[in-house]
């Protein structure tokens, strides 16, 4: 829950975020994935929401990255992580 929206990290290439009261789609972002596929894991890495920021580690992408909660504008990215 990221202020009024609820946000989706599908690990499949995009996040996602609709209205916690309409269900209506507020915004979408797709994300650059990683070169190598990633190693399935049953552990989850769902957005973490703080300050209006969403913040997101996709298990298919090789960085993290933070977004605006409100409009889903990618407001950083980190270097490729390892």
């Amino acid at each position: 829950l990221a202020g009024r929206h609820v946000v989706f990290c599908s690990n499949s290439g995009a996040a996602v975020a609709v209205d916690a009261t309409t269900g209506k789609r507020a915004w979408a972002v797709r994300y650059p994935r990683a070169r190598k596929q990633p190693v399935p894991s049953g552990d989850a890495a769902p957005a973490l929401a703080h300050a209006g920021r969403v913040f997101l580690v996709p298990a298919d992408a090789d960085r993290a990255l933070a977004l605006d909660a409100e409009t889903g504008r990618v407001l950083w990215e980190s270097a490729p992580l390892e």
